[in-house]
């Protein structure tokens, strides 16, 4: 997921203080200002704040929209990135999106309306698996001065870059499940300067973790799906000093401070972390405790050391390094896939034959760390094993 769902760099805004992770040998957070383009520049603009559907489920989902002078729409969301033309008319806006990144980059055929004085905004297109999905919502003016006094919370939005997921815990409460973000630096990128200068009513708003539910190609054609969960907000009381604890997937703990914003502001916070890696991908060598090898590549795994059991049919010439294993490999979720597993037959010792299983499955742990293939054998029975990667 970590591949699909990336690409970004670090920034703030005016007064708003912006935390940047740093990189892998440093745990120093060094603030970075920038001056965005203003939102009184665009021909339109306002906040977003609507809901997604897609797979049959509905999620939150917030950001904002502009259109230029010259028909150009952007629409940047919490969990990706959409640009287009919109075309005026006396009552809408039709947009037609050309570009997506995110959770939206295998959606296709996106259309919608924004209708001008409603300022509502609906979107809707075909998921990679031809199933629809909807974004809809309001969009009320960008207002930078005046009100904001009066408000008491502010948002703080943690995001990362890691293979790990993490758990961030401030004043006794614990968001959970935070995976990587699609953009490289998160919320901290240059991509959401704009974004992280907007005030928003924070005041009724619970601490939560924005997760939708994603579908995208594999690399193998296949649609994957998975839960996306790449921001965590809390919603804090303004002007407020606050420590923070993270615990990652692979053991670690960070821990860092912060001043919260005036009111109706937000924080970006990107965390990082200097552990292992937490790889969900099958890609690379896997080591079974009987001494059985097994390479990862595409859609299949093919042997490169053997069991005591599998080196009688080295012997007779029936497998070898480089024969297949584990074939016609489809990714069901982020860490369990279908596939077909070979299997051996020995009676009194000496080996007999080999068939292939076609309910095979493997489930991955939730580090990365080690996977158990499991399927009916053809022989009777079933089998299962575990394996662990190799470094």
């Amino acid at each position: 997921m970590k591949n699909k769902l990336q690409k970004l760099i670090l920034t703030t805004i005016s007064s708003l203080l912006f935390v940047i992770a740093c990189n892998k040998t440093s745990s120093t957070q060094e603030p970075v200002t920038t001056n965005p383009k203003g939102f009184d520049s665009f021909e339109y603009s306002g906040i977003f704040r609507g809901t997604l559907t897609s797979s049959g489920s509905s999620s939150p989902i917030e950001g904002y929209v502009t259109i230029d002078s010259e028909g150009l729409i952007t629409l940047d969301l919490l969990s990706g990135r959409m640009k287009g033309t919109a075309s005026k008319t006396t009552t809408n806006y039709n947009i037609l999106i050309t570009q997506s990144t995110g959770l939206f980059q295998d959606v296709t055929k996106i259309t919608g309306t924004i209708e001008i004085s409603s300022r509502i905004l609906y979107l809707s297109g075909d998921g990679p698996d031809g199933s629809p999905i909807t974004l809809g919502g309001t969009t009320p003016k960008v207002l930078s001065t005046g009100g904001w006094e009066i408000l008491n919370k502010t948002a703080i939005f943690f995001t990362h870059n890691e293979s790990c997921k993490a758990s961030i815990t401030i004043n006794g409460i614990t968001l959970n499940g935070l995976n990587n973000h699609y953009e490289t630096g998160g919320l901290c990128s240059p991509t959401y300067a704009l974004y992280n200068t907007m005030r928003f009513n924070h005041d009724n708003q619970q601490s939560r973790v924005f997760c939708h539910d994603v579908k995208l190609k594999g690399l193998n054609g296949q649609t994957v799906s998975f839960t996306d969960c790449n921001t965590a907000a809390f919603y804090l009381i303004k002007n407020t000093p606050y420590n923070y604890k993270v615990m990652w997937e692979n053991g670690q703990t960070t821990t860092g401070s912060f001043t919260s914003p005036d009111g109706g502001g937000q924080l970006p916070i990107c965390i990082s972390n200097d552990g292992p890696e937490c790889n969900h991908s099958l890609s690379g060598k896997w080591l079974a405790p009987d001494g059985t090898g097994i390479l990862f590549s595409g859609t299949k795994a093919t042997f490169y050391s053997f069991s005591s059991n599998w080196q009688l049919y080295v012997n007779n010439g029936t497998v070898s390094v480089g024969s297949t294993k584990v074939r016609n490999i489809s990714q069901v979720n982020a860490t369990t896939w279908n596939c077909e597993v070979l299997f051996l037959h020995i009676v009194n010792g000496k080996p007999e034959s080999v068939a292939w299983s076609t309910d095979g499955t493997i489930t991955m742990n939730t580090s990365g760390s080690s996977i158990t293939i499991t399927a009916t054998s053809p022989f009777g029975g079933s089998g299962s094993a575990t394996h662990t990667r190799v470094l």
